[in-house]
């Protein structure tokens, strides 16, 4: 009953009006959509109602506008997955608008996949094995020294993070969990071959 209750003033917060998270309302900064929102609140509702009808029904929607949402977030016809978006799906100017997380993007796949798979969704399916997974773990992946990088420019520009050149442990977990149900999925030996590839990596590093 707690989670529930927390989930829909998650939902408000999100869909209606956020002030009474404390942010502060500053002219001239736009609402954007970023990844973060959408794809945690689809492995939120599935999590919550994963063996509840009642509750699945109940959150349909939101788990729906979730998934459009997360979409919005494939651009430049399908090759590359941005951080932010317009709200309206368009791709922003600047950095704000270049910036990719690849562990971000790869995570949002599996949450993707895991939920085309429980919803029989083949289109959904083939869009979060290839557009979220495959394509930002190549774009991602250090040709030279191996390992994800943290961010990165689609314009291939330099970062403005500091950090965007370091291996953090957590995209190549992400990474791990998503090659591995992508390959229990389609037994496909090229998602297996992904997966040696950065457990290699990880557990050397």
């Amino acid at each position: 009953e707690e989670a529930v209750k927390i989930l829909k003033k998650i939902e408000y917060w999100v869909l209606v009006d956020d002030a009474e998270l404390g942010r502060p309302k500053l002219s001239g900064n736009s609402a954007v959509n970023t990844l973060a929102v959408p794809m945690m609140l689809l492995v939120l509702v599935s999590e919550l109602t994963s063996d509840d009808i009642r509750l699945a029904d109940e959150f349909k929607s939101l788990q729906d506008w979730a998934i459009q949402q997360a979409l919005q977030h494939v651009q430049r016809d399908g090759s590359i997955i941005l951080e932010s978006v317009s709200i309206d799906g368009k791709e922003l100017k600047g950095c704000q608008g270049r910036q990719m997380n690849p562990g971000h993007a790869i995570e949002a796949g599996w949450f993707l996949l895991d939920h085309a798979i429980k919803h029989d969704k083949p289109d959904l399916k083939q869009t979060a094995l290839q557009q979220f997974i495959v394509n930002p773990f190549n774009t991602g992946w250090d040709k030279k020294h191996g390992g994800l990088f943290y961010f990165l420019d689609s314009d291939g520009l330099s970062p403005t993070q500091l950090e965007w050149n370091m291996k953090l442990w957590w995209p190549h977990n992400e990474a791990l969990i998503a090659f591995l149900m992508a390959y229990r999925e389609t037994n496909e030996s090229v998602y297996l071959d992904y997966f040696a590839q950065v457990f290699d990596y990880t557990f050397n590093h």
